[in-house]
């Protein structure tokens, strides 16, 4: 339900993306974890080097692909690696990301937009949280609007809600923290995620206390694969979630 649906124009190796992007001007580029012989790591530094503020985003068939690739460095220039599960919603999920991550400081100045802090290193569960996020934001915003409100007005109040702003470690977390701490609506975190470059089970906890150390009443929502941890979650007054539930 984009009001401006992005142009979407595909090539199938780097010689046709450096081409096009020395040609034209792009805001997005989308890449799967190899094109031909050419993998996501060399790509994006060829197409960052030309354009270094372009935000890349790598989508892959295999998590256990993604990870070798995360594990060996090469997605270090990726600002965002997904699962691609056939859900088309993803592509959606990717651009208002995106383009939550460009407007959330402006749109929190200008208008008080309130944004959700979603922490989660796993690109399998990330890739399927992201477009039922963005549904349910939508719906609701939608289900707000009276019948008496004009066209103008229902677009203004739909780029008004929630900026969803996504980290993938402690330090990132903390960083947008920092920088949106005055406009949250809440957060969903995960239990276990890299803090210091090192896999932490606590990180998820140690980041609850920070938030409610600076703010006290922002809701939290737990969600893990070790259900020993929804008692300990439960006891610091957060909600919790099983990632093993359907």
């Amino acid at each position: 339900n984009l009001s401006y649906a992005p142009a979407v124009v595909r090539v199938s190796s780097l010689e046709a993306a450096t081409g096009l992007l020395a040609a034209e001007r792009f805001d997005l580029v989308i890449s799967m974890l190899r094109v031909g012989s050419v993998t996501a790591d060399r790509l994006a530094g060829t197409l960052k080097a030309m354009h270094p503020d372009i935000p890349f985003v790598v989508l892959a068939h295999d998590p256990r692909d993604c990870r070798e690739f995360q594990d060996a460095g090469l997605l270090d220039q990726v600002d965002y690696s997904f699962i691609w599960q056939g859900d088309a919603r993803l592509f959606l999920a990717v651009v208002k990301l995106v383009e939550d991550r460009q407007n959330a400081r402006r749109d929190a100045e200008l208008a008080g937009v309130k944004s959700i802090l979603l922490v989660e290193d796993s690109p399998r569960f990330s890739s399927s949280y992201l477009p039922m996020l963005y549904s349910e934001i939508m719906k609701q915003t939608q289900s707000l609007m009276t019948d008496g409100v004009n066209r103008m007005q229902k677009l203004l109040r739909m780029r008004a809600r929630p900026k969803i702003l996504l980290a993938r470690n402690f330090e990132d977390a903390v960083d947008l923290l920092d920088r949106f701490q005055d406009n949250p609506l809440g957060a969903i975190l995960d239990c276990r995620f890299p803090r210091n470059g090192v896999e932490d089970r606590e990180a998820g906890f140690r980041l609850a206390e920070l938030m409610r150390s600076r703010l006290p009443e922002c809701p939290v929502l737990f969600q893990s694969s070790e259900a020993e941890n929804r008692s300990r979650a439960l006891a610091t007054g957060a909600a919790f979630i099983d990632k093993n539930s359907p």
